[in-house]
């Protein structure tokens, strides 16, 4: 698409854009399911036939619907029509809704590696703010608490909606932020587009029919109280702890608490045991780089993991291994989307094979490159090092593309690896049809013995299980995006 000149630009160029031109199948979703209401007996069912038809959507869905955040029982939630029952309608439509615009922001591959960090890291604290606020609200029912969840979810979604679909815009606004603080960057974002990401983000919502609660916390959330102040204060809070902003975390979360008439140690206990949760809803979800980050986000947060427990949680575990196969084994009978078989894939090799780190690239469109697109293990400074591996003719990874064999390295590894690959090197093709889409690796950083033959064993069965889920028809569609 042409770059149209800034000055030509506004609200209603870049709503429209967004909503009719990049992301129409979102933006009709979006507003069916805000439609649905509880009230209306057939909604129910017309909710029910929107899921039921993706199976990869329908796995989610029961995921969450199991997780502990959301099943309190002990009898595991199997149907659609069972966790309508168990959850309420309100909290099975914004699962629905969650994990519809978690896939659609997340999933296309036409993003470059820099527009793709910023994306997962503005999405990620989002999905940690949601969390913190629906545990702001512990007295309020389980509406107004799944109200405060969506809200403070979408609170930056025009960001995130003009990262996911703005193309070439979006790369260039990218690299003119990295350098720049808050409020240099608010400047830079209105010239470019002509209206800031919070205006953006009351368009759509308005657009698609988002409800009020998100619109007026958006509008001087300070000067109003109750689930409006949750919303604000919650991705304050998150913002905080993404940039690292110690003073501005201790001032808020001071403010949260007497906003709560709360003991502020207590809430600082439960906003740590939420974060913890939240990864484990990202998981849910199958939002892999999300977890990872809010995983890496937290270890920053406390400080750096000692040495024995690097060694520790690097040294593989037999179990986890065998939970990791079963659930690639139940994902090719069932169904399950692109992330959810690369998480099942990678969390095997990190815990289970006792990799140190390992992700996967997928080529770029013109085949001269291959593009991180999830990494566990590394911090985000580490995962920038490894964003591009250039494919020209002496490159390391040309013949895994060209044979779709494997390939181990445990004396000189190539570049850019080399300084975090100290203990080996395995890559292995990623294939779907036939041909290959990318990749897979795994390393050992060196803090420990090399790799050993029985972890490339290991690696290896991993990858082709992966491959073979790759190849079933269901996940054509997913995949080819």
């Amino acid at each position: 698409m042409s770059l149209v000149k800034s000055e030509n630009k506004g609200l209603g160029y870049w709503v429209h854009r967004i909503s009719d031109e990049e992301m129409p199948a979102l933006s009709s979703m979006v507003k069916s399911l805000e439609s649905l209401s509880e009230d209306d007996v057939s909604s129910l069912s017309k909710l029910g036939r929107s899921i039921m038809h993706d199976n990869a959507l329908t796995s989610r869905i029961l995921r969450v619907a199991n997780s502990v955040i959301y099943n309190k029982g002990r009898h595991p939630i199997t149907t659609v029509s069972r966790a309508a029952v168990v959850l309420g309608f309100d909290a099975l439509r914004n699962i629905c809704l969650t994990a519809r615009l978690i896939g659609s922001l997340l999933e296309s591959r036409e993003l470059s590696p820099l527009v793709h960090a910023r994306l997962i890291a503005r999405m990620s604290g989002s999905f940690r703010a949601a969390m913190l606020a629906r545990m702001m609200q512990p007295y309020r029912d389980e509406q107004s608490q799944e109200e405060v969840f969506i809200a403070a979810l979408l609170y930056h979604l025009g960001e995130c909606a003009f990262l996911s679909a703005g193309a070439g815009e979006a790369d260039i606004l990218v690299q003119l932020l990295a350098p720049l603080d808050d409020d240099e960057s608010q400047s830079v974002i209105k010239r470019r587009l002509g209206i800031s990401f919070s205006q953006l983000t009351q368009g759509l919502a308005g657009h698609w029919g988002l409800g009020e609660l998100l619109t007026k916390s958006l509008d001087h959330p300070e000067q109003r109280t109750g689930e409006v102040r949750c919303v604000y204060l919650a991705n304050q809070i998150s913002d905080a702890m993404s940039q690292d902003d110690a003073v501005r975390l201790e001032e808020l979360m001071t403010k949260a608490a007497q906003m709560l008439d709360m003991p502020e140690r207590e809430f600082r206990a439960k906003v740590q045991r939420c974060t913890h949760a939240t990864m484990k809803l990202a998981e849910a979800y199958g939002a892999a780089g999300m977890a990872e980050y809010l995983r890496v986000d937290a270890q920053k947060s406390v400080g750096v993991t000692s040495e024995s427990q690097t060694q520790a949680a690097s040294s593989g575990d037999d179990a986890t291994q065998l939970m990791q196969l079963r659930k690639l084994s139940m994902l090719a009978e069932t169904g399950g989307d692109f992330n959810e078989v690369i998480m099942t894939t990678l969390t095997g090799l990190k815990d289970g094979v006792g990799l140190d780190h390992c992700g996967v690239f997928l080529l770029s469109r013109d085949r001269t490159q291959l593009l991180a697109r999830i990494m566990l293990g590394l911090t985000p400074g580490q995962q920038q090092s490894l964003a591009q591996l250039p494919l020209n003719e002496d490159a390391a990874m040309v013949s895994l593309i060209r044979e779709q064999q494997p390939l181990k390295w445990t004396g000189i590894i190539p570049e850019p690896f080399a300084p975090l690959a100290v203990g080996g090197l395995l890559v292995s093709p990623l294939v779907v049809e036939g041909k290959v889409i990318g990749m897979f690796y795994g390393a050992a950083s060196g803090l420990r013995p090399g790799i050993c033959d029985e972890q490339y064993a290991a690696f290896l069965h991993f990858t082709r299980q992966a491959n073979i889920c790759f190849s079933l028809p269901r996940r054509r569609q997913s995949i080819t995006r």
